[in-house]
């Protein structure tokens, strides 16, 4: 009778998590006003950030100092010396002059959000001009101006994302992009996307997004040593996370992928108590996750 008891509750996760699938395609909503969203501002064309749906510290028009553009091709851009960026994805792309003041948001959007839920928030960034190697070019993502990623931009589309778990109580939050170290360099922004990754219906009973078998963990449950064999179509880097029963994010690593299977060793990065985890990331498209058991 026991076992037949958790065979029944394991079967009705199982349904439950089958039915409940968060990825990229789940983004394609409308702007950043939904608990999966996706900013689509940028298609307009115009020349500047909707005032309802997002926004920017900087002055609207390039090339001066601290100023941003939406456009769909550099030609539309006054001044010269950029390199030939296109929209990663739709008709446009925001396009800006980062400023000399570290709090100036280069583009930010109030979210609503769902207390107790983990979230991944991404953008892609790319430069727009070569300034050369002395230059910061780095970017932060940051949530009610608590920094929560930053990372190097370069001359590629590259993803930048980070994850936030909203405290009890708050339902509304603002995202924004920045310019950390002040290094006034021009930047080229598009695709700003949030998904879910796990939320708690009750805080006894923790709920999690469904498992894919994209990552293969072994041996699970194991004690000190996770291994872990994760495909990609492509060479890419993108962050993996370790999070636990909770929701909470405990642990991060940026990860190098080549097109195939990737093996990969955590045991000297992350010294894991007993208990339920959960390990996710953005391959491919999507979002891949697993689970696994510390003894």
């Amino acid at each position: 009778m026991k076992n037949l008891r958790k065979f029944i509750a394991a079967l009705t996760l199982f349904l439950f998590l089958s039915s409940t699938t968060f990825s990229q395609s789940s983004c394609l909503g409308n702007l950043l006003t939904n608990q999966n969203g996706y900013y689509g501002g940028f298609e307009s064309g115009g020349s500047s950030i909707s005032a309802t749906s997002a926004g920017s510290d900087l002055y609207k028009g390039l090339p001066r100092n601290g100023s941003y553009q939406v456009v769909q091709n550099i030609s539309q851009l006054g001044g010269g010396g950029y390199l030939p960026i296109r929209p990663r994805t739709g008709n446009s792309f925001l396009a800006s002059h980062t400023s000399n003041t570290e709090t100036d948001r280069v583009w930010y959007a109030n979210v609503n959000v769902q207390e107790g839920m983990t979230y991944n928030f991404c953008t892609y960034v790319t430069l727009l001009k070569n300034l050369g190697s002395g230059a910061n070019y780095i970017v932060g993502l940051y949530i009610n101006g608590k920094e929560i990623t930053t990372g190097r931009v370069d001359f590629n589309w590259t993803s930048l994302c980070g994850t936030y778990t909203v405290p009890q109580g708050v339902s509304n939050i603002e995202l924004s992009i920045r310019d950390p170290k002040k290094g006034l360099f021009f930047l080229a922004m598009d695709d700003i996307c949030f998904s879910p990754l796990s939320k708690l219906a009750d805080r006894s009973v923790p709920v999690f997004i469904q498992q894919l078998s994209t990552i293969n963990i072994y041996p699970n449950p194991c004690s000190k040593n996770i291994n872990l064999n994760i495909a990609s179509s492509k060479n890419c880097s993108t962050d993996l996370y370790v999070i636990d029963q909770y929701g909470r994010n405990i642990f991060t690593k940026r990860m190098t992928l080549t097109k195939g299977a990737n093996l990969l060793n955590l045991s000297a990065n992350v010294n894991l108590t007993s208990g339920v985890y959960f390990i996710q990331s953005y391959v491919d498209g999507k979002i891949i996750k697993s689970r696994f058991i510390v003894e």
